[in-house]
């Protein structure tokens, strides 16, 4: 056995999540800047953890969940555009978050001045 296959074998077992254990993913995007000459702070937040009666952890809805929808978005016509797009400019925001909540992925949104 190679030196990988021999560390493969000894930490695989202890990195198996044990019954009812979940991951955790989260994404927090902290922005600070000047609106109409006052500054402003805007926190979005995600957390999300492994669903347990799917089996599908956090970091597997994120991905999956998030590109399902803007590909659900595109197949119903919500998004019209064609060709290489941004996901910041050219996916519409509130219809792409309420399909996120339908699937229990919750984005907190927080705006305050500073």
């Amino acid at each position: 056995v190679d030196r990988r296959g021999f560390l493969a074998a000894a930490l695989e077992p202890r990195l198996r999540y044990a019954e009812g254990e979940r991951d955790l993913a989260i994404l927090r995007i902290e922005v600070a800047g000047e609106r109409d000459g006052r500054r402003e702070r805007i926190v979005h937040e995600v957390i999300d953890r492994k669903d347990l009666d799917t089996g599908l952890s956090a970091m597997s809805r994120l991905v999956g969940f998030t590109a399902g929808t803007a590909v659900e978005m595109l197949g119903t016509g919500v998004i019209t555009k064609r060709g290489l797009l941004s996901p910041t400019t050219d996916v519409p925001c509130a219809p792409f978050l309420e399909a996120l909540a339908r699937k229990g992925i919750a984005v907190r949104s927080e705006t305050r001045e500073e």
